[in-house]
């Protein structure tokens, strides 16, 4: 299972990189920009193609190399669990098909370098010695500082522990726990508006009254066909899991866990901003409870069953929404390729928001695809939100416009190596695409 998904992740390759933040984190990369930020654990992922950007190699082996980092990080933590334990090494393989093709199909996935160290937490010994809780400790700040949702997989780690190892280990996994969230909001809290505002609309009452009419609530409910794909084998292996537990409690804390993950998904993204962010979250969250389930029910006939059939459902899934990426893929090369050849390699349009998802990342992405092409470098700029829409004169012709929530960028500072764009001003395209 994990070499298929890695084979996936090669033949899919342009897709999952030009896209989004994934395109975004490509370009700073080949632009040999500082990577390291509130969230530290990333550069676990980024430091390979991070050294070869420096060595100056090209565009095209840097971003294979970014594509295989946090595949190969779960590798690693299936050949070093395999030789203590086979039934728990299949941890590794089942998180990376089970978080879904929203976190396949985005290159730089951080919720799914945290779904990794959930896998290394519940592989550890149990932690009953100061260097046991150590390691627990560390790899807990590791996950912390990997992505701002992370603390939602401290829960099932502590159910399933204490499921094998008594309660009374409880209280110091807690502590370890407690500690480690600690030290990563002092060390990095919330570095930006957004996530800040994410984090307060948990502690508004109002919104968790009302998340069942949320917009998110709606935009859930409208992919119905993915959520049948994710939840009836979920909710098949609930059950028989339920049936063959001795402590049924602690199963039961798990389902009640999950509904907890799911209410609280809705309330965080209430205004429907971030659909894909929605599954992103939500899915290694659901795979984190259900890791758990395989792996404290300990029967074979269970993780063959009902582990492998919900695999099976995120490959179909995943399989079926590989049109989307790979039809955005082609319609930004042909875009660029279009403008490349009309001698326009500066352009601000309207790009309609149905066939141009995250528009915002269309400088990146755009430029990301011409490094690889190693072709004369294209950018293309949506005028939504822009501040630059109508006023194109204010825009220096020696300016490089990125996101909206970016300030322009001298073209100079670009890595010539893979951006040379030319001294000339932003063409304006009036017709829509």
């Amino acid at each position: 299972m994990l070499l298929a998904w890695i084979l996936m992740a090669v033949i899919y390759v342009y897709p999952r990189w030009l896209y989004a933040d994934s395109a975004y984190t490509l370009f700073r990369v080949l632009n040999k920009e500082a990577l390291i930020y509130d969230r530290f654990s990333n550069i676990l992922q980024l430091a390979p193609s991070v050294v070869m950007a420096k060595l100056n190699v090209p565009a095209v082996v840097i971003l294979h190399i970014l594509n295989l980092s946090l595949p190969f990080l779960f590798l690693f933590g299936w050949l070093w669990q395999s030789n203590k334990d086979n039934s728990k090494a299949l941890i590794f393989p089942f998180l990376l098909w089970a978080c879904g093709p929203q976190a396949f199909y985005f290159g730089y996935s951080e919720i799914l370098l945290a779904a990794f160290f959930f896998g290394m937490l519940i592989c550890l010994k149990p932690a009953k010695k100061l260097r046991e809780l150590s390691w627990f400790w560390a790899t807990c700040l590791l996950m912390f500082m990997s992505h701002p949702a992370a603390w939602l997989f401290s829960i099932p780690v502590i159910i399933y522990h204490t499921s094998f190892s008594g309660t009374k280990l409880a209280l110091p996994l807690v502590g370890c726990i407690l500690a480690a969230a600690g030290v990563q909001y002092a060390v990095s809290p919330p570095a930006n508006p957004y996530d800040s505002g994410l984090l307060n609309h948990i502690f508004e009452p109002r919104l968790w009254l009302n998340a069942a009419g949320s917009n998110s609530a709606y935009y859930l409910s409208g992919a119905l066909k993915g959520w049948m794909w994710f939840l009836f084998p979920a909710m098949a292996f609930s059950i028989y899991s339920m049936v063959q537990a001795e402590r049924k409690q602690h199963i039961f804390a798990l389902l009640l866990f999950w509904i907890f993950a799911f209410w609280l998904v809705m309330v965080i993204y209430h205004e429907g901003d971030g659909n894909g962010n929605m599954e992103k979250f939500f899915y290694p969250c659901i795979a984190a409870v259900l890791g758990s389930l395989i792996f404290y029910n300990r029967s074979k006939l269970g993780i063959a069953l009902f582990g492998v059939a919900f695999v099976m459902s995120q490959v179909l899934f995943t399989a079926e929404q590989c049109h989307i990426f790979c039809n955005r893929y082609q319609l930004l090369n042909n875009t660029c390729e279009e403008y490349r050849e009309e001698g326009k390699f500066k352009v601000i349009g309207s790009f309609h928001p149905d066939r141009w998802q995250a528009a915002w990342a269309l400088p990146y992405e755009s430029m990301a695809v011409s490094a690889l092409q190693k072709k004369s470098t294209v950018t293309i700029r949506s005028s939504e939100k822009s501040k630059w829409a109508g006023d194109v004169s204010a825009a220096s012709d020696s300016l490089f416009l990125g996101a909206e929530f970016m300030p322009p960028w001298p073209q100079r500072l670009l890595n010539q190596r893979h951006f040379s764009l030319p001294k000339m001003a932003y063409f304006v395209d009036t017709v829509p695409r």
